[in-house]
């Protein structure tokens, strides 16, 4: 089932809560909900940090542009979701232009497959032509959304740490 309901936001003070609860539950399986969020920071510092990554201004050497979005569904947080509008050399071997997760809770509920077509679309409508998105070999279901959206599976590369990725592009329709 494919959510129409399900809307993408930019988080603000009052997600502070939400955010560290689904952080705390992807953590348990090894996976950021809020990228460098960390139990001690700032949520303010934390949402400065993510305008400043939306703008492209003042970003530490390596980091690129890119905006973090919240997943809801009739107000309730479900997901989030991420679109890097340049990649560094680390994105473009493992990371890709959009990544996304989905709450334990809320997941085969066809969530993800939308957070990632409205990510393609948008990413479409920032003018990037070849769309590199990526999962982890053992994320089978990460893998069968980015190829019910269309994801051309590439190869699979090893990271020095040993994990494995998927790696798929999405071209722009002619």
């Amino acid at each position: 089932m494919v959510s129409s309901a399900l809307t993408l936001r930019r988080p603000v003070l009052a997600d502070e809560l939400v955010v560290r609860q689904a952080q705390s539950e992807l953590e348990a399986e090894g996976f950021d909900f809020a990228w460098e969020l960390g139990p001690e920071g700032s949520w303010p510092a934390y949402l400065d940090r993510l305008d400043r990554l939306h703008e492209g201004l003042n970003l530490p050497e390596g980091v690129m542009k890119s905006t973090f979005y919240l997943a809801e569904v009739h107000g309730e947080v479900v997901g989030s979701t991420s679109i890097r509008y340049e990649l560094n050399q680390y994105l473009r071997e493992f990371g890709g232009h959009i990544g996304y997760c989905v709450r334990p809770a809320f997941r085969r509920m066809g969530y993800a497959t939308t957070m990632l077509q409205l990510q393609i679309e948008a990413a479409r409508q920032s003018h990037i032509d070849e769309i590199l998105v990526t999962c982890l070999e053992t994320n089978v279901a990460s893998a069968a959304v980015i190829e019910r959206c269309g994801g051309a599976y590439e190869y699979s590369p090893t990271r020095p740490d040993g994990a494995i990725f998927r790696r798929y592009w999405f071209s722009r329709p002619d």
